[in-house]
């Protein structure tokens, strides 16, 4: 599995949110969905979903991941039961590979969407703006009352 970067993030946010708090930059905006939610958010979750892979020779392949997370910061995929030793293991800016029960590879990777899905409404706004280490600037682009848009105007 290749894990990409994304260039962009689009986080739509309802009108009530925006009305409540003026969103002038990306710290407003991490700052605004923090606020919301900080009290309220939860601190686990699991579910299992169906992840389908196509190749570029047309063909495809399902399998099923088991994932767990604990906010802010990991989450552990299982491809497979975890008895077959598969899956990936996120946790505060790293990812570890696992194979057949063997560390396989451990390198520095942000998910971008543990960050913006999850940890952004646990953690102080501050870390998730180190976390995603783009200039305030490129860090949001308001577009009306419809939506805002998150993330890095450089290439991936």
């Amino acid at each position: 599995m290749h894990l990409s970067k994304p260039s962009l993030l689009l986080v739509v946010l309802t009108l009530n949110l925006a009305q409540a708090q003026t969103i002038r930059n990306g710290e407003d905006l991490l700052r605004a969905m923090h606020d919301r939610y900080k009290d309220s958010w939860y601190q686990t979750v699991t579910f299992t979903q169906k992840s389908t892979t196509y190749k570029p020779d047309g063909t495809s392949t399902a399998e099923t991941w088991y994932e767990a997370a604990l906010f802010p910061g990991r989450l552990r995929i299982d491809i497979g039961p975890a008895t077959e030793g598969k899956g990936y293991i996120f946790s505060n800016g790293s990812v570890t590979v696992i194979t057949e029960n063997k560390v396989v590879a451990n390198k520095k990777d942000i998910n971008m969407l543990l960050v913006l899905g999850f940890d952004v409404y646990c953690q102080d706004p501050e870390v998730t703006t180190v976390r995603l280490n783009v200039e305030e600037n490129q860090l949001v682009n308001v577009f009306g009352e419809f939506g805002i848009c998150l993330g890095g105007l450089k290439s991936a």
